[in-house]
């Protein structure tokens, strides 16, 4: 699987758990109960009734969307900013089988595992793709590279069968990738072929073994959540109107300082760390079995002083109609007094700020009948050739025969500089790229693909030609600090 086969995967599944259901239903319910601490019956019946509406959902827009987190140490301050749209449309068929397996996904009963197993329908998959879809936006990506940055839009879209990328270049140009997806009866053959064997193995001695062992965890896991339940709290909030509709405003809060300095917490994870049943997870054990209470206690009020402040908080807002969620943001804060470590140390004190956003619209309404695929597009292989950004991240033109002076400080995985050039078709160029260190270089062409990988190690001076007329990009990159010197001259 290639690069953007990994990322166009990871945000397909961001798209579906951001714009899916089964993200407020388990917000509100899965396999926690729903809280109603502080809430009057009447209250904790509109909850019920909500995650019993949004477990029926099937399609839904997001209109908006945004994930923020800030991190403060004593030595400054990294933010992370991603924030767009998206819709996503889930067929029945699929609906009810994610449905099936959530409410397995911390299950140890074997008899149920299989029979979930035993009721997909392998000849249904193909309709339950073609019925599938979903139209992830990214309007803004900030990182703390300020290089890798982008201010506008990259789009995901799975529709038709079809899997979509449409990115810009800091040259300007933009370009889709795209790969229709099909399911020959081979293909099918080979799915079921490994549903059974996924079904023997689940059925066989060693593993009804190992899930037997688990199962005796689910005693102090429920144990852990419900004591974790009564630190939880929900109040009701002040009622808005969104769309004509009144929305019940309910905020849910954790106290995790009082969670951490329960007396019944120290014997719960006593029993949870010494339970048979992890050495099935594969967890080392040795060094747990001389672990005491008081030791447990001690790491636990530990971490209490270290936790100077914590804050974490959901709000919901649930229609008075129809009772789904049309809103739901979550926020966290951490203030840490690392001082607490010693002198040693080299942050005292950090902060962690974070929070999502979430606006649902059209539920189950919602279509990709306004998307449209596109109908000329690369394979999706060459998106590995393609350079993703804006015009912003070009961090200045070249001068035929001026040097350039630049340097990559506090790398953390990989550092880049964009340079432009405009270039006729024909032109030759000598590139110089001096360094006591080892930089890669690239060039890529006006349509933002890639044209020429250079090893500066080997030799320091190299010859590129223009085969076509327009600004092509010379990027300078590295995965450690180093300063380099980038000069660009008129070849022969």
């Amino acid at each position: 699987m290639n690069r953007w086969r990994r990322v166009l995967a990871g945000m397909g599944l961001l798209a579906v758990l951001a714009a899916s259901p089964l993200t407020a239903a388990l917000a509100q319910g899965g396999e926690w109960p729903i809280n109603c601490n502080g809430l009057s019956a009447a209250d904790c019946q509109v909850l019920v009734e909500s995650t019993e509406a949004m477990q029926q959902v099937q399609s839904v827009s997001v209109p908006e969307w945004a994930v923020d987190l800030t991190v403060t140490t004593d030595e400054g301050t990294q933010a992370v900013h991603i924030a767009g749209s998206a819709a996503l449309v889930l067929p029945p068929d699929l609906r009810a089988l994610l449905t099936t397996w959530t409410g397995l996904s911390q299950t140890f009963d074997a008899a149920a595992l299989s029979a979930a197993l035993e009721q997909i329908d392998v000849t249904a998959i193909p309709a339950m793709l073609a019925g599938l879809g979903f139209y992830l936006v990214l309007d803004e990506v900030r990182l703390p590279q300020p290089d890798q940055s982008l201010a506008g839009p990259i789009e995901i879209l799975f529709k038709d069968m079809g899997l979509y990328l449409h990115a810009p270049s800091p040259t300007g140009a933009d370009a889709w990738f795209g790969e229709k997806l099909s399911l020959t009866p081979a293909d099918l053959s080979e799915v079921e072929t490994s549903l059974q064997e996924a079904l023997a193995q689940l059925q066989s001695e060693e593993t009804q073994q190992m899930l037997a062992q688990l199962s005796e965890l689910t005693g102090p896991t429920q144990q852990l959540q419900a004591l974790a339940s009564k630190y939880i709290g929900t109040a009701r909030g002040a009622d808005t109107v969104y769309d004509g509709q009144t929305m019940y405003t309910f905020i849910t809060t954790f106290d995790l300082e009082g969670f951490l300095a329960d007396p019944d917490l120290p014997p719960l994870l006593m029993a949870l760390l010494k339970n048979p049943a992890l050495a099935a997870l594969d967890v080392e054990t040795e060094d747990l079995q001389s672990l005491n209470e008081q030791q447990v206690q001690f790491v636990l009020m530990t971490v209490s002083l270290l936790v100077a402040d914590a804050r974490f908080s959901m709000t919901q807002w649930v229609g008075g109609e129809d009772r789904f969620v049309h809103r739901m943001s979550l926020d966290l804060g951490l203030d840490l007094n690392l001082a607490l470590l010693g002198e040693e140390a080299e942050t005292q004190t950090a902060s962690v700020q974070g929070s999502v956003y979430v606006l649902l619209d059209d539920i189950n309404t919602t279509t990709l009948d306004g998307v449209s695929a596109p109908l000329v597009y690369y394979p999706l292989d060459d998106s590995d050739n393609y350079l993703v950004g804006t015009p912003d991240q070009v961090k200045g033109p070249l001068v035929m025969g001026q040097v350039v002076s630049g340097a990559f400080v506090n790398v953390d995985g990989e550092a880049r500089d964009i340079y432009s050039l405009a270039l006729e078709a024909g032109d030759t160029v000598q590139i110089a790229l001096v360094s006591e260190d080892y930089p890669y270089l690239s060039v890529y062409g006006p349509d933002g693909f890639l044209l020429e990988d250079f090893d500066t190690y080997q030799e320091q001076t190299v010859t590129f030609t223009a085969q076509e007329t327009g600004v092509h990009l010379f990027v300078v990159y590295a995965y450690w600090d180093m300063a380099y010197e980038l000069t660009v001259s008129a070849g022969q």
